[in-house]
């Protein structure tokens, strides 16, 4: 027998995900208007009929300002996911109408209390071979409800928080064209710190990012995604930047990202008794991320102009506001990095240069979404 639960919302709702991060009493779903005369626990279910547990989830950001030698560069975030285990009590309600007089009352009641699915099979055959005469189908009405209780401790998933760590320890990137690719080394003479500012409740992971700089593709080869770029960049200028520096300054080793998607699944109640819930599925994968920086300016520029150039875009990409937050805030650093390359071009060339167009990438280069077990 199947129940149908068109009130069964999916366990990926505000309320659920506030009661997963802050509250310990059983969580009610909707109930049927009115109070049943009469309640009856169906089944309690921890697992679906494909042996995997129920869960719930909640989702915080973690907001941290970034210092370099204590001076505030940017504030920086992670997502940080708590994941709890429950139990659906799912509940029969008997409503009676109520100019239905005590005897039908009681009759009804009985055959309600008194069913077994074991014994007695599709409960419409039952209620049919079982009401008297006197009992019809519009004295009374049987609905489902449901409440959640969580089991177990609640898991944390931590990973995006370890990654900001791990990054900031030296240990989680190289860096290509400074001090000879000691990451480690450029991180230490940043005196880089961290310092936690707020937790927010959220509603999950955030959407994938629409700038088309900040992309997934090959972090080892980006022309596919950098030509593009730089040629609509080039659209309306009276000059031709036709020509294309391009330099990879800092490869993320590990960068852990989630997501969560609906899921129906069937629970089995014992007895041939099932019911299909909405459940939220946590997806996980991981992968690299490469930040390239890429320069077009017209091919009649000197080669001394070209290396000067170069020398700014690379100043200002390894710049602490920079490199700080491309990860975790990409907006924010390729404003930045524009910011500080002109700043560099005033200090290097001793003019600003026409013509030329200065461009961040961050290229995630993913591996295949897993369900995280």
């Amino acid at each position: 027998m199947w129940i149908e639960l068109e009130t069964f919302p999916s366990l990926d709702t505000p309320e659920i995900r506030d009661w997963v991060l802050h509250k310990s009493a059983p969580f009610p779903g909707p109930v049927p208007p009115g109070k049943p005369d009469q309640t009856r626990e169906l089944g309690a279910p921890t697992m679906d009929t494909d042996k995997k547990p129920i869960k719930a989830f909640g989702y915080q950001r973690e907001y941290y300002n970034l210092f370099e030698r204590n001076k505030f560069l940017k504030s920086i975030s992670v997502l940080v996911i708590t994941e709890q285990n429950v139990l659906v009590r799912i509940l029969s309600n008997l409503f009676i109408g109520a100019t239905v007089d005590q005897t039908k009352r009681d009759k009804i009641t009985r055959f309600f209390m008194d069913y077994d699915q074991a014994k007695h099979g599709d409960p419409i055959v039952y209620a049919a071979a079982m009401m008297p005469p006197d009992i019809t189908p519009d004295m009374f009405s049987v609905l489902p409800s449901y409440v959640i209780e969580k089991v177990g401790n609640a898991r944390n998933h931590n990973e995006e928080r370890d990654a900001l760590f791990k990054f900031f320890s030296g240990r989680g990137a190289e860096m290509i064209p400074f001090n000879g690719g000691d990451f480690e080394r450029y991180i230490e003479q940043g005196h880089f710190s961290l310092k936690l500012t707020k937790i927010e409740d959220v509603d999950g992971p955030p959407p994938v990012s629409s700038n088309p700089r900040n992309a997934e593709g090959d972090a080892d080869n980006p022309d596919s995604i950098i030509g593009p770029i730089l040629n609509e960049d080039a659209k309306g200028m009276t000059c031709e930047p036709n020509r294309t520096e391009k330099e990879r300054i800092l490869t993320v080793l590990w960068w852990p990202e989630f997501m969560t998607k609906l899921k129906n699944v069937t629970i089995d109640l014992g007895c041939g008794v099932h019911i299909v819930i909405s459940v939220p599925v946590l997806c996980y994968r991981d992968g690299k991320e490469a930040m390239w920086v890429a320069l077009a300016h017209p091919a009649e520029f000197d080669q001394l102009l070209v290396r000067q150039l170069v020398d700014c875009l690379i100043r200002a990409a390894v710049a602490g506001v920079v490199v700080g937050v491309v990860t975790y805030n990409f907006e924010a650093a390729l404003a930045a990095f524009v910011g500080v390359f002109r700043a560099q071009l005033l200090i290097y060339v001793g003019h600003d240069v026409d013509c030329v167009i200065p461009e961040l990438f961050l290229i995630t280069e993913h591996g295949t979404w897993k369900e995280k077990l």
